[in-house]
């Protein structure tokens, strides 16, 4: 399940933190984040709704489609000014409006959604697309027991590659008929959401001693491995500016980062 925080009691992942490290084994920067720290907000509370790496604006909806607890309903998460507004069941909302602020689903990723009705379409179309289509499928069962017979035969040192080529094929086109579609028409690319990866690393600075052998190392090989680290740099310091102070963002990229 790994890790989340609560709204209302409910767990959601759209508030990650980072947890970027160095990979050892392939000596370089592995960006990464967890889905929260057990944190919980309550109707009225403050919820982080920016940090380092994300910015939902003060203004947003919170929506996991896919979870319907023991058939309770689904939850709706309404953020207003920053704030917990309220959750609601699905099926308190039931006008047809429109929805003038933009809808995240519990990891954060936003979604193609505008009304009240579309937010029970994304649940008809997950059910339709990936819980029914693709893991019910027959095709799903079929590929598999393809995959356990490649697991087996690698235990006893016969690799059939053919066979997982195979399997990896047969994915592909069950996915080209499924989730695919599901995620194409519901998932919305926004960059102005996530940070680059400029972001990960200042989290991580600011919460350890900056000083330390191993940030430093981190750092060093970050920039071995960036293609234009000053560019990386200049773009957060945009997408970061209404976040941080000017002399907060001098002190971690320039000081931290550029060596300045």
């Amino acid at each position: 399940m790994g890790m989340y925080n609560y709204l209302n009691g409910e767990q959601v992942k759209c508030f990650p933190v980072s947890t970027t490290h160095i990979d050892e084994y392939e000596n370089r920067v592995e960006i990464s984040s967890m889905g929260g720290m057990l944190d919980g907000y309550k109707t009225g509370d403050e919820v982080p709704y920016r940090s380092c790496i994300y910015n939902y604006g003060k203004n947003f909806i919170v929506f996991d489609y896919s979870w319907n607890y023991e058939g309770e309903g689904y939850v709706v998460h309404v953020i207003e000014d920053g704030k917990l507004q309220g959750s609601y069941n699905l099926e308190e909302f039931n006008e047809v409006i429109q929805i003038d602020t933009i809808v995240i689903d519990n990891h954060g990723s936003v979604l193609n959604i505008h009304s009240i009705e579309d937010l029970h379409k994304i649940v008809e179309d997950y059910d339709k697309y990936v819980k029914t289509g693709y893991f019910k499928s027959e095709e799903f069962r079929y590929t598999r027991d393809l995959f356990e017979e490649y697991i087996s035969g690698v235990r006893e040192g016969n690799e059939n590659t053919e066979l997982y080529e195979r399997h990896n094929k047969l994915i592909d086109e069950l996915k080209d008929k499924t989730m695919n579609i599901f995620w194409n028409k519901w998932f919305v690319e926004d960059n102005k959401i996530e940070s680059n990866n400029i972001g990960y690393i200042i989290e991580q600075l600011l919460g350890c001693n900056k000083d330390t052998e191993y940030m430093t190392r981190m750092l060093e090989l970050y920039k071995r491995d960036c293609k234009d680290f000053s560019k990386e740099v200049e773009e957060y310091k945009e997408w970061v500016k209404d976040y941080f102070e000017p002399e907060n963002v001098n002190m971690v990229i320039n000081t931290v980062l550029e060596g300045k």
